[in-house]
């Protein structure tokens, strides 16, 4: 009994840091949101809700209890109870309006720039909070292969400024080929790509693609792209005839992190 007293005298919280009410009526949840929207606060509701979305597709979800969250660069992701993605969302920038209309409050999401629109309608809360976080910590994504030839292939250029792919994991007699392709100056070029520091291994086995080219007449160009390579497999590079491109890591991250952006737009409130 005692626990559902704490329960009931913690129920409404409001202060300059953190503002939560557990299951709040619809008047109150009214004014919470306004006021979490106006102060750009991170927004956290659970309740009983339904969704529609029209834009560049359209989707509808019926009753169900889910969790809503708007974030301080208002974007927005709608939770269901199981399941890691979010069944709807919008990107940061979105235009937000709260309508409480007879037994129900309308949350609207709005993109003037794709005509968008994400209409969550509750008839219910369990929990509604808002609050400020302060996180400017840089995030950093150790890429794994696939994810840096994902990187490559949507920036050439972080290769070499210019450079044209041609083909992706090209099967040779020697193995795959990660990149060919040509420079700037039109010359074929074959590329091995390694996320680590390049040893005398990776080097051989770059020359066997390089060497099956030039067995067929070819004049080709090989290149190892990598964030660093041992002196001794440089050495072993520039007596192969090979060349060592470094790949900046961080470039590699933003090209990656906007291939994915751009992946997630085409899905945007699917």
């Amino acid at each position: 009994m005692s626990l559902l007293v704490d329960l009931y005298a913690t129920r409404r919280v409001l202060t300059d840091s953190v503002a939560y009410i557990l299951q709040p009526t619809l008047e109150e949840a009214y004014t919470l949101l306004k006021e979490g929207l106006s102060k750009k606060r991170f927004i956290i509701a659970a309740g009983l809700c339904r969704v529609e979305y029209s834009g560049r597709a359209a989707s509808k979800l019926e009753w169900g209890e889910r969790v809503l969250l708007i974030k301080q660069d208002n974007s927005l992701l709608l939770h269901r109870a199981k399941g890691f993605e979010a069944v709807n969302w919008q990107p940061p920038g979105s235009i937000f309006t709260v309508k409480l209309e007879g037994d129900c409050l309308t949350i609207r999401s709005y993109r003037r720039e794709h005509q968008e629109t994400l209409n969550i309608v509750f008839k219910a809360f369990t929990l509604l909070a808002h609050l400020h976080l302060a996180d400017e910590a840089e995030f950093e994504m150790h890429l794994n292969e696939e994810e840096m030839y994902e990187a490559i292939a949507s920036n050439p250029d972080l290769l070499e400024p210019g450079f044209r792919i041609l083909s992706h994991q090209r099967r040779l007699n020697a193995g795959v080929a990660d990149f060919t392709g040509y420079d700037s100056q039109g010359r074929y070029t074959v590329i091995e790509v390694k996320r680590k520091a390049v040893d005398t291994r990776a080097v051989k086995q770059a020359y066997k693609y390089l060497l099956e080219f030039k067995e067929k007449g070819a004049a080709v160009r090989g290149i190892i792209a990598a964030p660093s390579i041992s002196v001794e497999a440089m050495k072993l590079a520039a007596a192969l005839g090979l060349e060592f491109k470094k790949i900046d890591l961080s470039k590699c991250r933003v090209a990656y992190r906007k291939s994915r952006k751009g992946s997630l737009l085409e899905q945007s409130g699917v």
